[in-house]
């Protein structure tokens, strides 16, 4: 053994003693991580195990899950369907959709029925603050789709239970005959934006046309107008059933364009992120889409926002000439928690050539 080593005390392992005072050190950190919920996630009740494909807080802030957990015991998993009504954003308006349950079907402002759909889960890490979401109405033999959603980026709300909830997501269904007090299959799925763990739940529900709320507002209109303009007169609402012309852009690509507008924004909302799917309904392919994360409104005339000159591309003349489609559109103010979206059924026609 070295003689320095020796001479200064040195021993191969510490004192018993000291190993029993590093042991007692180690006991009370590992008891006070679990007291303050270093095993479970950022909720108020604890969620499902965090996946390694969280994405970071949308404030940029680092996430740490076990730094904001407040519950020591691990809640009962959760993931449920439902509705609320419409245009509420506020967690307390949700309603789980089960088998047997009615669903309400109302006429949104653009002339189609619809109904509103809406997600409550703690199985979704605490930093996933968007998600994606598919959902789909069909008839109980499965033979005829009614009505299908495909939302990108969509934000979630944390409640007070412990749930992160996604609000107020509409869904266009077609003929009332088709579906008026009859039973429907709904499937529904989520998954974090960015890629992770799906999530998915399907149940039988009993569609109800509902009158009462006929007369609203719809809180996102749809339209169109002229390529290039930026003018919230020239925007022309885009209704159920209608015909919508496809041009072409300046390299002479097909595509749609497209405007929103809405008086549900608060007066310092100036931007907002915007996403859009169009799905074929009667020769399913490819959907093509836009997303833009930030984007200015425009005041109108008439004190509505205005989102003006969204350009979608389209592919193939032959994917798309003459096929019915839904058009889906999200939009979400930044720097609020409001989130709106709407759907209307359109078929596309070839735009002559000038």
């Amino acid at each position: 053994m070295n003689r320095a080593k020796q001479r200064s005390g040195w021993r191969p392992y510490p004192p018993r003693p000291m190993i029993r005072a590093m042991c007692s050190r180690l006991a009370a950190a590992v008891s006070l991580f679990v007291l303050l919920g270093g095993a479970v996630a950022c909720d108020e009740t604890a969620v499902a195990p965090a996946s390694d494909t969280a994405q970071p807080p949308a404030d940029g802030s680092e996430c740490v899950p076990s730094a904001c957990a407040r519950s020591g015991t691990a809640a009962k998993p959760s993931f449920q369907v439902g509705t609320n009504e419409a245009g509420v954003i506020d967690v307390g308006a949700f309603e789980e959709a089960k088998d047997t349950s009615e669903v309400p079907v109302i006429l949104g402002g653009q002339g189609a029925w619809m109904v509103v759909l809406a997600v409550a889960t703690n199985q979704l890490d605490c930093c996933v603050d968007r998600i994606n979401i598919r959902a789909q109405l069909a008839t109980v033999d499965g033979s005829e789709v009614l009505g299908m959603i495909n939302y990108r980026r969509r934000p979630l709300v944390s409640g007070d239970d412990g749930m992160r909830y996604l609000m107020n997501t509409w869904m266009v269904l077609g003929d009332e005959t088709k579906w008026k007090d009859k039973s429907a299959v709904l499937t529904l799925s989520v998954e974090p934006y960015g890629g992770g763990p799906i999530l998915e739940k399907t149940v039988t529900v009993t569609l109800r046309k509902d009158t009462s709320s006929a007369a609203n507002e719809s809180p996102l209109r749809l339209g169109t107008h002229t390529r290039g303009t930026s003018d919230p007169s020239a925007f022309v609402t885009l209704n159920d059933g209608d015909e919508l012309m496809v041009g072409e852009d300046d390299a002479g690509e097909p595509g749609l364009v497209l405007a929103t507008s809405t008086r549900t924004l608060e007066d310092a909302v100036d931007e907002v992120a915007v996403n859009a799917t169009l799905t074929f309904l009667d020769n399913p392919g490819p959907q093509p889409s836009l997303d833009v994360s930030e984007r200015a409104l425009v005041k109108g005339p008439d004190d509505a926002d205005y989102l003006m000159d969204l350009w979608m591309g389209l592919g193939d003349e032959a994917e798309w000439k003459d096929q019915r489609a839904q058009l889906t559109v999200g939009i979400d103010a930044i720097g609020s928690e409001v989130t709106l979206s709407q759907s209307v059924t359109i078929t596309l026609r070839k735009q002559a050539a000038q």
